[in-house]
């Protein structure tokens, strides 16, 4: 290998090298401030004391999973079972709001890191303005691009409508 090859070689590596690191700079940047949201919104909704309430909620995606779409009727703070839906093995950590926000709290703590190990994972919440449980969770796992990886990447959406108190 020439001088010449070796010094465009190193140039290309070098740039490549800024890229990715600048997109993990990024993503964590991103990730603390979604927390640092969700946190408030959890208190906020925690704050509320809403323990007579239903919604309906249903999710999908592009990656496996147990799909629901079910209405969640919660009482005195526990879901009423529903022999309907007992099928939905999933579904059960979704029956309430504060178990919703315990599973986006896991997935938070358990993917801090994901943006070392080469995924960009990402958790997009809406929230209800009102009383601000969340609307609608994307979580989305997308591999840092590369000429090798043609995945764009996975997701699974939940959507949470028609929330009345009871």
């Amino acid at each position: 290998m020439t001088v010449k090859k070796r010094k465009v070689a190193c140039f290309v590596f070098g740039v490549i090298f800024v890229i990715i690191i600048s997109l993990i700079i990024i993503s964590n940047y991103n990730y603390k401030k979604e927390y640092s949201i969700f946190l408030e919104k959890k208190t906020q909704w925690e704050e509320m004391k809403l323990f007579n309430y239903q919604y309906h909620i249903r999710n999908s995606g592009n990656c496996y999973t147990y799909y629901f779409d079910i209405i969640s009727n919660v009482e005195n703070g526990s879901y009423l079972e529903d022999d309907e839906y007992l099928n939905y093995k999933i579904a059960g950590r979704y029956m309430t709001i504060d178990n919703i926000y315990n599973e986006i709290e896991i997935e938070y703590k358990n993917n801090e890191d994901d943006f070392i190990k080469g995924i960009f994972y990402r958790i997009n919440i809406e929230y209800d303005n009102t009383y601000h449980y969340p609307k609608k969770i994307k979580y989305s796992w997308i591999p840092i691009p590369s000429l090798f990886i043609t995945d764009r990447g996975s997701y699974i959406v939940y959507n949470i409508d028609n929330f009345m108190i009871k």
